[in-house]
């Protein structure tokens, strides 16, 4: 795979090593990868709800062995497929093992170079593009979710063009459909639809006469009540 499919690939990295932090921020500046920067857990959870989504976890595990893998736990459930590098400690063979089990492919050592650091990065993110091709594609997880857009966005435009060529007179776009009454109605408040310049909808006749007593009463002209009633009792 070419290099250059891991450019503007984002990585959420987590530590409290100033040194450390500071290594990955260059790497990533290096083949421009931006990253976002998590001090602790509760920190890296805040930056994953906000974002778009993360390509990569890059966490540095604090050397208390009590500490650390839960981050990974935590964001998998927001991203189930997120995949991570992890930065420890020669003496960590438990965590390492622990680690592997859930999935981590790179547990780097210290002390270790940028060049190793980079490697496994590139890595990892290549292998999560390759098994994710819609992502980057056009912004859909799976086959399924594109199509259920697709069907959706063609639903709403057949129901936006039976409504303007009835004049927003809903029964009469029902039949247009072949479709039931109910079921437009239904669909016009799933996709928000609102009629041009909120005249009162055409099918609701006792709406309509309400709105023409009330202009009456107020002393509006004719050509006021034509717009409120017009089409009010054409079913």
């Amino acid at each position: 795979m070419p290099e250059n499919t891991t450019k503007s690939s984002k990585l959420l990295v987590v530590g409290s090593d100033p040194s450390m932090l500071a290594a990955v921020v260059s790497v990533a500046a290096a083949n421009c990868w931006l990253a976002e920067i998590a001090t602790d857990a509760w920190d890296s959870l805040d930056k994953a709800h906000v974002a778009s989504g993360f390509d990569l976890l890059v966490l540095d595990l604090p050397k208390h062995p009590s500490d650390g893998l839960q981050i990974i736990r935590a964001l998998r459930r927001l991203h189930s497929t997120l995949a991570a590098v992890l930065i420890g400690y020669p003496s960590d063979f438990e965590r390492k093992q622990e680690a592997i089990h859930l999935g981590v492919r790179d547990y780097l050592v210290r002390p270790l170079q940028d060049r190793e650091l980079e490697v496994a990065i590139r890595r990892n993110l290549q292998a999560a593009a390759s098994t994710q091709p819609f992502e980057g594609i056009c912004g859909y997880k799976s086959l399924r979710s594109l199509l259920q857009s697709v069907k959706e966005e063609a639903e709403r435009n057949a129901i936006a063009l039976a409504l303007e060529k009835t004049g927003w007179n809903r029964k009469a776009a029902a039949r247009l459909l072949k479709t039931s009454y109910r079921s437009v109605l239904y669909k016009i408040e799933q996709y928000q639809m609102i009629s041009p310049d909120h005249a009162v909808m055409p099918d609701r006749p006792q709406g309509a006469i309400t709105d023409v007593r009330d202009s009456v009463k107020a002393g509006k002209p004719t050509l006021e009540f034509q717009r409120l009633a017009g089409g009010s009792f054409d079913e």
